[in-house]
């Protein structure tokens, strides 16, 4: 079970530096020239993050309300904007334990009568 956490709590962190490395990638044309290493890694990065995306877009498809294909579409679409903001949100978790461990920033309700 903490493999796992671990694994969530990672993925969020260090998403961003994946994706700048990914894009990179594509970018700078690592190919088969630059050596068998470079080219390895390059793929299984790539691989990663497209699987990866695929993965969650099959989730979400599968558990989501009908909402026809420009739903899924646009949900498609909105996943690496999502990711980020998750990492974002994840930084800035470990930013406030860092600087304040004991504060608690619950959401606010009114009351509610029974």
């Amino acid at each position: 079970m903490q493999v796992v956490f671990a694994g969530a709590v990672g993925s969020a962190l260090f998403h961003p530096l994946m994706l700048a490395f990914v894009a990179w990638t594509l970018l700078s044309g690592i190919g088969p020239d630059d050596g068998a290493l470079p080219a390895t890694l390059a793929t299984i990065d790539v691989a990663n993050i497209v699987l990866a995306y695929a993965a969650f877009h099959m989730l979400a498809t599968r558990t989501a309300p009908p909402g026809g294909s420009l739903g899924r579409l646009a949900a498609l679409a909105s996943l690496p904007a999502y990711w980020v903001l998750h990492s974002v949100a994840a930084w800035r978790a470990v930013w406030q334990l860092y600087r304040d461990p004991f504060r608690w920033e619950k959401t606010e309700h009114k009351p509610v009568r029974r």
